[in-house]
This record gives structure tokens, C-alpha cells and sequence, in this order.
């Protein structure tokens, strides 16, 4: 009986696709069971110098509302907008970060904008994304889960 031998960029693929597959799952089982995961939604925005007042002023004085009001309506626990000050450079990759922290992935996976028409009525939603995306460009957005820590962690404690 002859064997027939996959190629091996094929059987690499196979083994890299199984092992992100389980690492997946493995991560999903080991964030449900967990009392308290934390999910980080870590987004980094690049903001050319003359448009630094205008991304400042529509995260603080929109998208912060809308953040507000999630986290009264309990479907976030966290907010925070965070500019960065080092490397020094032309080299720098982004200038700021938002953070927004939740219970779960299902609360990170909701639409904020579902929520203008209460915190914003004068304005739509797709108007503010337009605006938002002109003053920024999203360079990376990422997801953290807490896996375990020690002391209080002054954002989004209890």
C-alpha cells in the first residue's frame, strides 16, 4: 500500500490552520469561564498635525457621550482616549489610542452607533463616522483579554 504525501506548504497550512483553530477555541472556553475577562478593544489612530484639534474635539465631545451612555446602559465598562507622547519622529506609527473596555466579546461586538438617535439626535451616525475618519486614520485596531492580574486597575474598575 503507497502513501500519498501532501505537499509540505499544504501540511504546514493544515497544521497552522488546526492550531489557530484550537488556540481559538481554547481562548474562547478559557474567557467564558472566566468571572471577570475584561475584553480591550485597543484602537491606534495616525492624525496629521493640523487635524489633531478636530479628532480631539469629536472623540471628547461626541463619541465620548455615546461611550457615556454605554456604559450607563451597562453595555460597556470603560473609556479611554490616550495621545501618544514617545517615539519622537517622523517614524511615529500613531499618535493616539482609544481604549474601550467590556464584560464580554458580545458587548464589544454591539453597534454604538444603534445609540445616536439618544445621545445625538441632531446628528446621524453615518455623518459622525465620515467626520471621524477624515480627522484620523485608523492604523490598527487590536483585542486584549485579561487573562489574570494583581491590585486594582484604575480603568474600568467596579
Amino acid at each position: 500500500m503507497q502513501t500519498q504525501r501532501l505537499p509540505r506548504r499544504l501540511l504546514i497550512a493544515l497544521v497552522l490552520l488546526g492550531t489557530g483553530f484550537a488556540a481559538g477555541v481554547t481562548t474562547s472556553v478559557a474567557v467564558a469561564e472566566r468571572d471577570d475577562p475584561l475584553i480591550y478593544v485597543v484602537d491606534f489612530m495616525k492624525v496629521e498635525p493640523a487635524d489633531k484639534a478636530a479628532y480631539e474635539r469629536i472623540e471628547r465631545e461626541t463619541w465620548k457621550a455615546v461611550h457615556a451612555e454605554r456604559i450607563e446602559r451597562g453595555l460597556m465598562r470603560g473609556w479611554g482616549l490616550y495621545e501618544v507622547r514617545y517615539p519622537l519622529g517622523t517614524a511615529k506609527p500613531y499618535d493616539y489610542a482609544t481604549v474601550n473596555v467590556y464584560d464580554s466579546f458580545e458587548d464589544a461586538e454591539r453597534d454604538p452607533a444603534l445609540l445616536f438617535p439618544d445621545v445625538h439626535p441632531e446628528r446621524s451616525a453615518e455623518e459622525v463616522i465620515v467626520e471621524t475618519r477624515a480627522a484620523r486614520e485608523l492604523v490598527r485596531g487590536e483585542i486584549w483579554y485579561r487573562l489574570d492580574s494583581l491590585g486594582e486597575s484604575a480603568l474600568a474598575s467596579r
